[in-house]
């Protein structure tokens, strides 16, 4: 297992094994800009397809929102309004305004026609699957998969000039890649040394339970990297692991780019129950990354520890005790801690009330 650390590592990968996949190429995706490193990705896909590769796409149009109301506001799949989606792209749009550009209407993207006539090109891309997973299958040998989007923000860096902290893993293994496919398509029971795939994926919903498991069971240490928080179940859990001496360290962003103030309300609650064995660092970057390590257990994927990441998205994680990615998982923690404001008082987690109240509904 190889870590992809940010976008910087991980899109010159997943571009060179487009660019070397033989027989077929399975992304999932749940969000994918009309920008230029969602171009660029589409049109080493449409080489990919001229040369007889086969290619399935899943894209969410539940991410739909999110393409339209953040950034370039360029959705790549989704140009077509319903009335459902201009509304809440309006909403999204007003609530985090940011360095954006106005308005709402969908360029057209010629090389997104073409790729979709191709004859060895499936897209599944209409349906609402409420699916946050992200991954890549490419030849039935190669799975990468983690927390990075297809959007220039996390390849170079936001509209507000921010870089984001993101990962991807790569398991190059023909065996793992079947066993992946027989447990999350086929839904069988699989058994991979080392390795288990943790996913919200009906009728398995194994992300709340592995990581109030992993809470639960910490002895020494729970180390965490999280974009967003607000699970009370997990918000619990830690608490009674720091009244029984876990030291818990949490790295996350200063700004969110959504539900900042939701962020910090949790994070002051756990800090105010016990400063003595809670660290809190909030980074300058955006922390898009998702990790929970439990004294010698990592979980790490795609899962948030808020309500939406436990109970109501598709999500895809690893679970595994592989030393040496657990040692690449920290150096690159500690290279993002470098710049980092440590927490000192609940003073700097200062939060609007309201503001943390209607992110709590909408996470």
């Amino acid at each position: 297992m190889r870590l992809l650390h940010n976008g910087k590592e991980a899109f010159p990968m997943i571009l060179s094994c487009i660019d070397q996949a033989k027989h077929s190429i399975w992304i999932k995706m749940f969000v994918w800009r009309d920008d230029a490193i969602g171009n660029e990705v589409l049109s080493h896909l449409y080489q990919a397809s001229l040369r007889g590769v086969h290619i399935r796409i899943d894209k969410d149009r539940y991410a739909e929102v999110l393409e339209k109301g953040e950034e370039s506001k360029q959705s790549l799949f989704h140009k077509p309004y319903t009335w459902q989606s201009l509304w809440q792209t309006w909403l999204l749009d007003h609530a985090y305004p940011m360095n954006k550009p106005s308005g709402y209407v969908q360029r057209p993207n010629p090389l997104l026609e073409d790729f979709i006539r191709s004859s060895k090109v499936q897209i599944n891309y209409k349906k609402v699957l409420k699916d946050h997973s992200k991954f890549y299958i490419f030849d039935e040998e190669l799975l990468v998969l983690g927390g990075i989007n297809i959007e220039d923000k996390e390849h170079t860096v936001d509209y507000l000039n921010r870089r984001y902290h993101d990962y991807m893993i790569m398991i190059h293994s023909k065996e793992v890649v079947s066993q992946f496919i027989r447990y999350y398509v086929k839904k069988e029971t699989v058994d991979i040394p080392n390795l288990r795939f943790v996913v919200n994926q009906h009728p398995k919903i194994e992300i709340a339970p592995t990581m109030l498991q992993l809470i639960n069971e910490a002895k020494e240490k729970i180390i965490i990297t999280m974009a967003y928080f607000g699970s009370k179940a997990s918000q619990d859990a830690l608490k009674k692991a720091a009244n029984r001496g876990v030291s818990i360290d949490i790295l996350t962003s200063e700004f969110a780019n959504i539900q900042t103030d939701y962020n910090r309300k949790m994070l002051k609650e756990l800090y105010e129950h016990n400063q003595k064995q809670v660290t809190i660092r909030l980074a300058k970057q955006m922390i898009h990354a998702k990790f929970l390590l439990s004294d010698d257990s990592l979980c790490i994927g795609s899962a948030n520890l808020n309500n939406k990441g436990f109970y109501h998205l598709g999500e895809l994680n690893l679970l595994t005790k592989d030393k040496e990615l657990i040692a690449q998982v920290l150096h690159s923690r500690s290279m993002e801690m470098k710049d980092a404001f440590l927490v000192q008082s609940p003073s700097d987690l200062k939060y609007i009330k309201w503001r943390a109240f209607m992110e709590k509904i909408a996470m």
